[in-house]
């Protein structure tokens, strides 16, 4: 026999929300504007502007839609 211990699950330990309206809040102070916010399982916040310089690929859908071919 081994007297190993069990291991600990890693647990998930998502940002409270209060921390989340906190950084909402300041973020919209400095006059940006929140679109999406996106939590880390580490407790990161992720917070997605309208400005933001990395634009989203145009799919075929998108391609298509705006020709008028759908």
């Amino acid at each position: 026999m081994t007297d190993a211990a069990p291991r600990n699950k890693i647990r998930l330990r998502y940002a409270p929300k209060s921390a989340i309206s906190r950084a909402v809040e300041a973020v919209r102070a400095n006059g940006i504007d929140v679109v999406s916010v996106t939590m880390g399982g580490d407790g990161s916040i992720k917070l997605s502007a309208t400005d933001d310089k990395m634009q989203l690929r145009e799919t075929l859908f998108d391609t298509l839609d705006r020709e008028g071919r759908l």
